[in-house]
């Protein structure tokens, strides 16, 4: 994720078109404009750039992860829908049962 002081690590739990839960040990504050880089594949350049707004971020007491961050995306991306299910499908098959 990238703010426009600084780019910090994250990791996407949950995405749709319309946004993504985002885990992060950064704290962003709320409407702040963050852009996100998902790779697609690991060991792979094939990144995908999405624009967004944080709408919450709420402080966790357990894991790695201190921060669950929701972002919706500026504007909708509905190219990603297909992506996000061929990601979730081929985690399936590579680890077995429900993707999410």
């Amino acid at each position: 994720m990238q703010t426009s002081e600084k780019e910090r690590l994250g990791l996407i739990r949950d995405a749709s078109s319309t946004g993504a839960l985002v885990f992060s040990k950064s704290k962003f504050a709320i409407d702040q404009t963050v852009k996100l880089t998902i790779r697609i594949d690991v060991g792979e350049d094939a990144t995908v750039e999405v624009s967004g707004r944080v709408l919450r971020c709420e402080r966790q007491t357990d894991g790695f992860w201190t921060f669950r961050i929701g972002v919706k995306f500026e504007p909708a991306r509905e190219d990603l829908s297909t992506l996000f299910k061929s990601l979730g499908e081929r985690q399936e098959r590579l680890f077995g049962g429900s993707a999410s």
